[in-house]
């Protein structure tokens, strides 16, 4: 008997399991698929106007899953169309790769890249360059922006105009500003390490040259620093007796000239850095004709560039103070001229005249209008050069 009833047992066990899946499914009410209610709206003269379509769920569906129930339950318009999906510039698009990346522009936009004209140099056409260049008025170098600070300061700095407008200054104005370069010369030579001197004569000019015994460009310096002495001498300018130069390999030492002492004398010094020979980069500021050059060219045209400054000084003392006087409006450099040199000549009207005379030694030719800007700003120059 034990055995009748577990082998009935285990027949009704089986007959469940093989006939609820089909009893189930026979029982079930059918899914309905979602259905499709066509919204209108009522115009002001009563016509009912079709807008889209709102897809909801069958009544049927048992309650289950509360996400499946809420997507199904979404309200969707779409734009009235034949098959009832959106037009394809109605769907909606997956985000580029730089959209997702929080960026608001498409790889394929045709938009320029003005990030790449920001630099004066990099402006698309002639006008554009003008343009900026005479926004351009307070110099670039902060020893320039330190004179003006200082003589701004002093009394007898205030400088004085002749009926045609130009800049005059007495001798004690003059001694001020020597002095103040010669104050930033000692900042600067104090940046080197133990010097040598020795000296050497090119031309009318003798040369007391300073350098760091460890610098292994030394040699090369005072190469194209002989190089450019020659060029300037060989056009006929006349350069100061005696320059004192400073070769340094110090990382603080720029190339940079100075016109005083610190007691107000007239004294040419002139450093000479460890990036005279380093090639330029949009990322090292305005682009100055010595850079167009390359390796010892380039170091050539940079100390050509300040000896520019040198004879501009000696030339003409007044033109070449009022670009550091902060009382005087004349520190511009003429827009159109500037723009055609380089970036750098728009600084101020000192680096535009320093600028066009590295052009004028380097390549022996500039624009005739650059040439006129240039004399009249009080560029140094010889019978050689006012027959260009």
């Amino acid at each position: 008997m034990y055995a009748t009833v577990r082998t009935t047992v285990l027949v009704l066990f089986l007959a469940v399991c093989v006939c609820e899946p089909a009893w189930g499914a026979a029982t079930r009410p059918p899914r309905a698929p979602p259905r499709a209610e066509s919204l209108s709206k009522t115009t002001p003269s009563g016509r009912q106007v079709p807008v889209g379509r709102r897809y909801s769920s069958s009544p049927t569906k048992p309650p289950g899953s509360k996400a499946k129930t809420a997507k199904l339950n979404t309200l969707v318009s779409r734009p009235n169309t034949p098959d009832g999906q959106a037009p394809a510039a109605a769907r909606p698009r997956a985000p580029s790769r730089e959209t997702r990346q929080g960026r608001s522009r498409s790889p394929s936009s045709s938009e320029p890249a003005t990030a790449a004209f920001e630099s004066l140099g990099m402006a698309s056409n002639l006008s554009d360059r003008r343009s900026r260049c005479a926004d351009r008025s307070e110099p670039r170098s902060r020893d320039q922006a330190t004179i003006r600070k200082a003589l701004a300061s002093r009394a007898g700095g205030k400088s004085l105009s002749n009926a045609g407008g130009q800049r005059l200054y007495g001798a004690d104005q003059v001694k001020n500003f020597l002095k103040i370069e010669g104050q930033q010369a000692r900042k600067e030579y104090s940046k080197t390490k133990s010097l040598t001197t020795e000296y050497f004569r090119v031309g009318s000019v003798e040369v007391s040259c300073s350098y760091e015994v460890g610098d292994a460009e030394r040699a090369s310096k005072i190469e194209a620093l002989k190089t450019a002495l020659k060029k300037i001498n060989d056009l006929g300018f006349r350069l100061p007796e005696s320059i004192d130069v400073v070769i340094s390999a110090q990382d603080g030492v720029r190339n940079v000239a100075f016109m005083g002492d610190v007691n107000g004398g007239e004294k040419i010094q002139v450093f000479l850095g460890p990036k005279i020979f380093q090639e330029y980069k949009p990322n090292l500021g305005p682009k100055g004709v010595a850079d167009g050059f390359r390796k010892q060219q380039k170091a050539t045209a940079v100390i050509i560039h300040e000896l520019g400054h040198v004879l501009h000084m000696r030339t003409s003392p007044n033109l070449f103070w009022s670009g550091k006087d902060p009382s005087s409006a004349s520190g511009k450099a003429p827009p159109d001229s500037a723009a055609q040199l380089s970036q750098y000549a728009c600084q101020n009207k000192l680096e535009f005249v320093a600028d066009a005379f590295t052009a004028i030694v380097m390549t022996g030719n500039v624009n005739r209008a650059v040439f006129e800007d240039y004399k009249s700003h009080g560029g140094p120059t010889t019978a050689r050069l006012d027959g260009m």
